[in-house]
């Protein structure tokens, strides 16, 4: 081989070196777009600073808020409650129904079962569907996934009302479920799930968002009833941003 030839081979090895580095770089910034630059001393420590959290006030006396992101949207929760906004819950498809995300969660009674710590005796979250019965969906899913083989008693759904913008309000759809558990291992003897659900209204969009919440018979009926009706989209002027401590 001249060395003409071995100069061109030696450039091509190169370049395709330079191009996989570089393919390999953006893939990972686009794939890994939180992960900390690279920088050239490693021994500069940034400290982490919890992003600014937004509260609202609570509507039923003597409860906790757990607010949206923005805080355009809460719902409330019983002051033993455990709000997690920052988190999101994820059951994955085991045979009793596609995967189900709540985000914006609460928990109630976590680690009262000696062989699942984890598990809470309640839970609450948000998300959204494009299903038909919406709130009927999200529901029944959350029912499965929580309390595997039980006998559900779907309630006929109810409507309600919203409150939203402008103090106006938008319907929404409650629906309840009775869960009969079969006998197992920290398992209740009954549990209340329910959900509502209230349609986007823009440009004939047919998703949904939908507030739903379970518990086992530590909390009645009437409770998790009440925690759905506490729904709410909240006014500009009832937000407040916070920081927190770092």
């Amino acid at each position: 081989m001249t060395v003409g030839g071995k100069r061109l081979k030696v450039s091509l090895v190169l370049a395709a070196v330079v191009l996989l580095g570089t393919v390999g770089y953006v893939g990972f910034r686009l794939f890994s777009p939180d992960e900390p630059a690279h920088t050239d001393s490693r021994n500069v420590r940034v400290p982490y600073s919890r992003p600014p959290t937004v509260v609202v006030p609570p509507v039923v006396p003597g409860w906790q808020s757990v607010a949206g992101r923005d805080g355009s949207y809460a719902y409330d929760v019983p002051p033993d409650w455990t709000p997690k906004p920052e988190t999101m819950r994820n059951w994955k498809a085991d045979g009793r129904g596609p995967v189900l995300r709540l985000a914006r969660p609460a928990y109630h009674g976590k680690g009262y079962c000696e062989s699942d710590r984890d598990r809470p005796r309640g839970g609450t979250g948000v998300a959204t569907s494009k299903a038909p019965d919406p709130s009927v969906k999200i529901a029944t899913e959350l029912a499965k996934h929580v309390y595997g083989d039980a006998k559900l008693t779907v309630e006929p759904s109810q409507e309600t009302q919203i409150s939203f913008e402008h103090g106006k309000t938008r319907p929404g759809i409650i629906t309840m479920i009775e869960v009969t558990p079969e006998p197992g291992d920290c398992e209740p003897a009954k549990a209340y799930v329910g959900a509502i659900s209230i349609a986007s209204g823009e440009n004939g969009n047919p998703k949904c968002a939908v507030m739903a919440v379970y518990s086992d018979d530590t909390m009645s009926r009437d409770q998790v009833l009440q925690i759905l009706k506490s729904y709410r989209w909240v006014p500009p002027a009832n937000r407040t941003t916070t920081v927190p401590p770092r």
